[in-house]
């Protein structure tokens, strides 16, 4: 869990003329495109009239070159747009193809030229080829690449996989824990998710904790390195997702993966117990994703919607554990012999052979397969098994609605996951036992880009976040322990020792940026306020967890001697994880020349520390004065 301590950061870089890859320069839903209007000669032109038109809603916007021939169009939804310059003694100058992402600078220089019979000077090359507006190092994924790359039907179902297909990006780190693999060498727990430029870290685990529907994202954009000012929370990748939006073509889809154990060649080890009759097929690995899609226009280039659901199924190989356990003979005698109702309750949950297996006999030296000794009675027992299925269900539900409006662009998101997993506790699974967990996770969000004029556009943004994950255990299983007996092969009955827990957490967010472009300079202030609502519940072993070395010892209700396994857990499993973050930055982009740009800025982090650490003033009884074991709650900086 993140506890703790202002941090404050300073970026400076200087960018040359080079940058290898696509840029970045704020993690949102939006991205900018600006650039600068030239002559033929390479001189600035001031005050030329520059239009910008998205091709897929026609919504429509305009500015006009600044003193030193710059233009700045942030908070643009990314997708196609036109560039159209006008300027007084020059021919018109029309730029279309030119492809804007989020959370990213395109950068698209004007060279005009001089008035003649022709009135306008077409380009359809898109954007500058070299990069000379930001130092960042990111990656881009389409809603092609997205489609295409066959990472996306797997068991662990995550656009954000596709880091690994970028440089300097490897997959998760061996022993360590996370998401979106390693970012520069970095832990996955390092790395900071968005989306549609909205936070989507789990408070306490510093994971993605809402899924979206592979189909229904327009691209994925990964910061690798170089930040802007605007970033923060994270030292890895920054992963920020942008969801579809309608356009003025009404669009439907619809798909299905699908992956069966019917389709793949046997294994060495699956072929081995086919030829020796252990089993008559391979092991059950079946997923599928069905889905569909619907877009389009409700106010021809004023309103638009999208939405998509999606069902994933997951079945792999049930498992089939063997045990000794008492036939109902031996079950008989044991109750006879327990020692009290608490031995008998515990016998009551023990799984019942239907045929005996061992030898009756008292005499020594015992046989490998005589029956147990319970107080020198031998005990009738045989084996058993249990089938417990493995399968995880899971729904993702996506809408969307964006609105265009005089000098607005409005933009609301609705999603939500729920996902489904049996969980049958110990090594020998029993129905009473099961455990079903259920993990939800519901978002809204809502974006208001204002153009308050040309050179000025404000980018307001707030999201409300309700995240569940439970555990639950009921009838028998709530005060059930987990116990083993060793010469019954070690049979292990009983609930999961982790269970039962829960956690949840609301998390509320406001944000707001600012940028001005004036001169050389393009500015860009603002930040974020996070407030976390998150109590959880977790003590493990609470139900005590009993290692017997025998049955006789479990009947005659003597101390579990069983080493390293015996546990009981003690105290209140409750913590609240209330908190309150905010983080303020500033950042200054100056344009010293077409092809040199300085980028500056200036960041502060808060995280405040979770309510629940208050309680480590219990801990301090336990200080050793003048060593650096001092249990105290953590200071806030």
């Amino acid at each position: 869990m993140k506890m703790g301590k202002a941090t404050l950061s300073v970026l400076l870089a200087i960018l040359l003329a080079v940058v290898f890859t696509a840029p970045a320069n704020a993690q949102s839903l939006t991205g900018t495109l600006r650039g600068v209007v030239l002559d033929q000669q390479g001189q600035v032109v001031p005050d030329a009239k520059v239009t910008l038109t998205n091709e897929g809603t026609g919504a429509e916007t305009a500015t006009t070159s600044s003193g030193a021939g710059t233009y700045n169009f942030p908070g643009l939804p990314s997708g196609d747009y036109k560039v159209k310059v006008e300027a007084k003694g020059f021919a018109n100058y029309l730029r279309t193809g030119i492809q804007v992402q989020s959370s990213q600078v395109t950068d698209v220089t004007v060279n005009l030229e001089v008035a003649t019979a022709t009135t306008t000077v077409v380009v359809e090359s898109g954007a500058n080829t070299v990069q000379t507006e930001s130092s960042q190092l990111s990656g881009t994924f389409d809603t092609k690449a997205i489609a295409d790359i066959p990472i996306q039907t797997g068991a662990f179902l995550s656009v954000l996989n596709l880091a690994a297909f970028l440089p300097n990006t490897t997959t998760q780190l061996g022993g360590t824990s996370g998401m979106g693999g390693s970012i520069g060498g970095l832990r996955g727990r390092e790395n900071s998710f968005s989306i549609d430029g909205t936070d989507n870290n789990d408070p306490t685990v510093t994971t993605a904790t809402q899924q979206v529907i592979p189909d229904s994202v327009q691209e994925l954009v990964i910061n690798q390195n170089i930040y802007s000012a605007e970033y923060g929370r994270g030292a890895g990748g920054q992963f920020n997702v942008i969801t579809k939006t309608g356009t003025n073509k009404l669009h439907f889809g619809a798909w299905l993966y699908n992956i069966n154990r019917a389709y793949d060649a046997p294994d060495n080890q699956e072929k081995d117990a086919i030829a020796s009759g252990a089993t008559n097929d391979k092991r059950r690995f079946d997923f599928n994703r069905v889905g569909g899609e619907i877009g389009g226009p409700l106010w021809k280039d004023k309103l638009f919607v999208y939405g998509a659901y999606e069902f994933n199924n997951l079945g792999q190989q049930a498992t089939a554990p063997a045990a000794l356990a008492p036939t109902s003979a031996g079950m008989t005698l044991l109750n006879g012999m327990a020692a009290d109702q608490p031995v008998k309750d515990l016998l009551a949950q023990f799984p019942v052979a239907t045929a005996e297996t061992c030898v009756e006999t008292t005499a020594a030296p015992l046989p490998a397969n005589a029956c147990p000794l319970v107080n020198g009675v031998p005990i009738p027992v045989g084996t058993v098994t249990s089938v417990a299925p493995s399968f995880t269900n899971q729904q993702d539900y996506i809408i969307n609605g964006d609105y265009n409006f005089s000098q607005h662009s409005l933009h609301g998101r609705y999603l939500k996951s729920r996902t489904r997993q049996p969980s049958f506790g110990a090594s020998f699974p029993e129905a009473q036992f099961a455990s079903f967990a259920a993990v939800d996770s519901r978002r809204v969000i809502l974006n208001d880009v204002w153009t308050a004029t040309p050179h000025l556009v404000n980018d307001f943004k707030a999201s409300f976040v309700r995240f569940g994950q439970f555990f639950p255990l009921s009838g028998v299983a709530e005060n059930f322990p987990t116990l083993t007996v060793d010469n019954l092969q070690s049979i292990t009955i009983g609930p999961n020792g982790n269970l039962p827990q829960h956690r949840a957490f609301d998390e509320y967010t406001l944000g707001d940026s600012l940028s001005w472009t004036h001169g050389r300079h393009t500015w860009k202030f603002g930040g974020q306020y996070y407030w976390f609502i998150s109590p959880s519940v977790f003590l493990q072993n609470q139900r005590g967890q009993y290692g017997y070395t025998s049955l006789n010892q479990l009947v005659n209700d003597q101390l579990p001697s069983k080493p390293n396994f015996t546990l009981q857990g003690l105290g209140n499993g409750f913590f609240s994880g209330n908190a309150k973050n905010f983080d303020l930055f500033v950042q200054d982009d100056i344009k010293l020349t077409s092809r040199l740009t300085l980028n500056l800025g200036l960041r502060y982090d808060f995280f405040g520390n979770p309510a629940g650490t208050k309680a480590n003033a219990l801990n301090s009884i336990a200080n050793l004065p003048g060593t650096p074991l001092q249990f105290n709650v953590p200071k806030e900086d």
